[in-house]
């Protein structure tokens, strides 16, 4: 009997390690959602850029005119829900929704971000879907 339920308790830590895996927590969006979010706000699609400053380039840009070609993001930005650091997706795209500051126009305060397309990461023993973010990438208490 005790082996029984210490094979079930195992079992059950197993699945639930696994299923914590493989369930999505934060969902990349597609390229034709991005159009939706820009209405009454200023949305960018960017990609981490370590190799010059500010840390954000921009690679396209929805609800404005225009938009320089590297910003400074304020606000709600990944890196406060990330478990690691930004530059391990180096090719993932983020994207921000919010509006460029009225006092330096390459600084942009972000209310929210997402991820569009695929989400690039180093390899890993198990591989992961590259369309979300799963509970041992992302800070859940945000």
């Amino acid at each position: 009997m005790r082996k029984k339920m210490i094979f079930w308790i195992v079992g059950v830590l197993l699945v639930s390690l696994f299923l914590s895996w493989v369930i999505p927590v934060k969902i990349s969006m597609k390229s034709q959602e991005l159009k939706e979010y820009s209405e009454g706000s200023v949305v960018l699609v960017c990609t981490v850029d370590t190799i010059t400053g500010p840390f954000w380039k921009v690679e396209n840009f929805y609800g404005t005119e225009n938009a320089p070609e590297h910003v400074d993001i304020i606000g709600n930005i990944p890196e406060n829900s990330l478990k690691r650091p930004l530059y391990t997706y180096y090719h993932t795209e983020f994207v921000f929704i919010g509006n460029f500051s009225s006092d330096n126009p390459e600084v942009f305060e972000a209310v929210r971000w997402e991820v569009v397309g695929k989400i690039t990461r180093n390899s890993y023993i198990i591989p992961i879907s590259p369309y979300y973010f799963n509970i041992w990438e992302i800070k859940i208490n945000n």
